[in-house]
């Protein structure tokens, strides 16, 4: 359960660092300006940003398993637009698809830790998940240009869409909102 939300955050942060080591490409290939490689870069955190509170409220009221499941399916469909765009407008939009799908692999993890680990746990389990994330970010540097040049940049966005797809999956198999017995859904005024 553990390493699966780990995983789904890992592969957030590479998607946020990803337009680094290919903007190159981006602005040779499809004639993006730095401005609008900026606005690409950009777009994931913007929608990540503004789905913070609306996420958050979807794990109170559906739960981790769920919410992450859809979402990191969402980042994989984004990443298949991202792949096969010929524009920037697609571009972006992908991206942006993007960065709603990892919303909530951060603050999902964080829910199940709060309910799965006694509160004394609660500080090493989120190191341990930014530890890990953090992993996506460096992945996003020399191994993501190597495979970039194995596969080109859009057979690599093809691959991290399959592996996005096979984490949501096992985040649906594996994570639970709750230990048995105890209920996933908090009270309105926690929200």
């Amino acid at each position: 359960m553990v390493a699966a939300l780990c995983t789904a955050f890992l592969i957030s942060q590479f998607y946020r660092a990803s337009i680094g080591v290919l903007g190159p490409t981006f602005m040779a290939e499809m004639g993006l300006s730095a401005s609008m490689l900026g606005m690409l870069a950009g777009v994931y955190f913007i929608v990540f940003a503004a789905a913070q509170v609306p996420c958050g409220v979807l794990l109170d009221q559906y739960g981790p398993r769920l919410v992450n499941t859809v979402l990191l399916m969402l980042a994989a469909a984004g990443a298949v637009i991202f792949a096969t765009a010929r524009d920037p407008a697609i571009l972006t939009l992908g991206r942006g698809i993007i960065g709603l799908g990892c919303a909530t692999c951060f603050m999902g993890a964080l829910v199940v830790f709060s309910r799965w680990f006694p509160p004394r746990s609660f500080p090493l389990m989120a190191a341990i998940a930014s530890g890990i994330g953090g992993g996506g970010a460096l992945i996003a540097t020399t191994p993501l240009a190597i495979a970039a040049e194995w596969l080109g940049w859009r057979g690599t966005f093809f691959l991290i869409s399959a592996i996005t797809a096979v984490v949501a999956a096992l985040v649906w198999m594996l994570v639970r909102n709750a230990p048995p017995g105890e209920p996933f859904q908090v009270g309105p005024r926690e929200t």
